[in-house]
């Protein structure tokens, strides 16, 4: 059994001193009633620009050997362009990333694909992979935010690391679609 090493669940009106802001944006994101919310004016630079608005990096040393970062969170996809993200981040040519996304997909424009992402920037060269979680989910009359509102929240993610590598995780929970 693992030990809890790290917790935060965003008591109070504002983030805690373990926590830095890179490119704060002040405007797009509040701590009150135990939750963070980010927003994001649908036009976010990528992470990889280092122009990213409030990329929150955690300043205390993680623990070593092996463990799990993870975190809960809902998503209301609207744009297809959403990038809630969880990673591991030195600097903008060096990070892993896990991000789900959710996209309009298909020949018949009525498809909704959901996919979970992890990235891997070393020295500024990305590797990815793509696991499908959701392919193809049909709808009769398909409107992009209302087929994205059928994925089931929260959406849990997790990296584990297990002696050099790193690892997406499944937490149980995956953002698949809710039944209508």
């Amino acid at each position: 059994m693992a030990a809890e090493v790290f917790f935060d669940d965003f008591e109070g009106d504002d983030l805690k001193e373990h926590w830095e802001v890179i490119n704060p944006d002040p405007d797009a994101f509040i701590v009150e009633e135990g939750s963070l919310l980010i927003l994001s004016n649908g036009n976010t630079d990528p992470i990889a620009t280092g122009n990213t608005p409030n990329i929150l990096k955690l300043t205390n040393e993680l623990p070593s050997g092996n463990w799990v970062l993870s975190t809960s969170f809902t998503a209301d996809f609207q744009t297809e362009q959403e990038a809630v993200f969880l990673g591991l981040y030195t600097d903008n040519k060096t990070y892993v990333i896990v991000q789900p996304r959710a996209f309009h997909c298909g020949n018949w424009g009525n498809r909704l694909c959901v996919t979970v992402e992890t990235i891997k920037m070393s020295k500024g060269k990305p590797t990815t992979f793509s696991k499908r979680l959701v392919w193809e989910q049909g709808f009769e009359n398909f409107v992009f935010d209302e087929a994205a509102a059928t994925i089931s929240q929260p959406i849990e993610m997790r990296i584990a690391k297990e002696g050099r590598k790193y690892a997406q995780a499944s937490s149980g929970k995956s953002p698949m679609p809710r039944p209508r």
